[in-house]
């Protein structure tokens, strides 16, 4: 996710009488959880309290249709781009921590491995391999875990939609330009096979059709049971979004354009071949374009396009921003003077 940068004033040890209130100053500074966790592992690195520092967040999935009550507990971690998700039993440790919610103390192959839950609401832990062992880098590191904990939660409260629980559109603008600065900065995963980040863009077909039938409740229910279909059906890896209204968004991450593309019939399908009691069958219009370095109003555009495409041509479809361009069906869209990941 790239360097953080500290404070020039901000302490170099742990141990310095005035760490706690830099450290409040520092972390309650930051607007969003990504940059929240950046400014942890920088903070930490500068005060040298471990050899190696990870955050991690427990979850309950990790590929599309798992049951989240039945299936194994998996970790993320929060620095990496990427998201992959590991086993819990591969981390030597959490587990332990997991079910006890304390900080957890181990030799590992890297010398003592420190465990601190950072909140409990989201299974959020630090994981110090090289740790330094003395009661001063135990408060420090429990009191930085505390605040950071409850501020990551304050921020997860403040980027979901209050409807549907997925990230809202404030948090989808700032992802987006965040993924597109990724891509123009490293290149990462764009390989000769064609894997990347793309965009797709969800509407429920006919929706201001439904709420004139059938009212807000009923209709808000729709919007509720897509956005279950949703985290049911695309990996914990991806990102998803209520966009606005009736409009859904997920950006999937590190797929070919022929797996994005099936990843988005299945869901689409899915859709179509469950009725929502008492509105019936619901269909969904989806338009699907690659997340590349160009702003990200730009890539919102393509987007959009796709959809319109979609929507225009029957409805209950999926359309490719890159295939309706390479046919002719569409002009290139690249818009000056928008949000761009510079």
């Amino acid at each position: 996710m790239g360097e953080f940068t500290l404070p020039d004033d901000f302490p170099r040890r742990y141990d310095d009488p005035n760490i706690h209130q830099h450290l409040a100053s520092f972390l309650t500074a930051r607007r969003d959880t990504a940059s929240l966790m950046r400014a942890v592992d920088a903070a930490l690195k500068r005060l040298g309290v471990a050899r190696s520092i990870r955050i991690f967040q427990v979850i309950s999935r990790s590929h599309a249709g798992d049951d989240a009550a039945v299936s194994p507990r998996f970790l993320v971690d929060c620095l990496k781009r990427d998201r992959q998700a590991i086993p819990l039993e591969e981390l030597a440790g959490a587990g332990t921590a997991m079910t006890s919610r304390a900080s957890v103390e181990i030799e590992s192959e890297g010398g003592c491995r420190r465990i601190e839950p950072m909140s409990a609401e989201e299974d959020l832990f630090l994981v110090l391999d090289g740790f330094h062992r003395d009661d001063a880098c135990r408060r420090l590191v429990k009191h930085l875990a505390e605040l950071a904990g409850n501020l990551h939660y304050l921020h997860s409260q403040i980027e979901r939609d209050g409807l549907t629980g997925l990230l809202n559109r404030q948090a989808f603008d700032r992802r987006l330009v965040q993924l597109g600065k990724d891509v123009g900065q490293s290149r990462r995963r764009q390989d000769d096979e064609g894997s990347g980040y793309f965009l797709g863009l969800i509407e429920i077909d006919r929706f201001a059709e439904l709420r004139d039938r059938f009212g807000h409740v009923r209709t808000d229910n729709v919007l509720e049971v897509v956005a279950k279909h949703m985290e049911r059906q695309f990996r914990y890896t991806d990102f998803l979004f209520r966009h606005g209204g009736e409009e859904f968004a997920a950006v999937l991450l590190h797929l070919t354009e022929a797996q994005a593309l099936s990843a988005m019939e299945r869901f689409r399908a899915g859709i179509e071949s469950r009725p929502i009691p008492p509105v019936g069958m619901v269909t969904v219009s989806i338009g699907l374009c690659r997340v590349t370095d160009v702003p990200a109003d730009t890539i919102l555009d393509r987007a959009h396009k796709a959809l319109y495409f979609s929507k225009s041509f029957g409805c209950n479809r999926i359309s490719c921003y890159e295939n309706l361009l390479a046919e002719g069906l569409l002009e290139e869209t690249v818009l000056i003077g928008g949000s761009h990941p510079d």
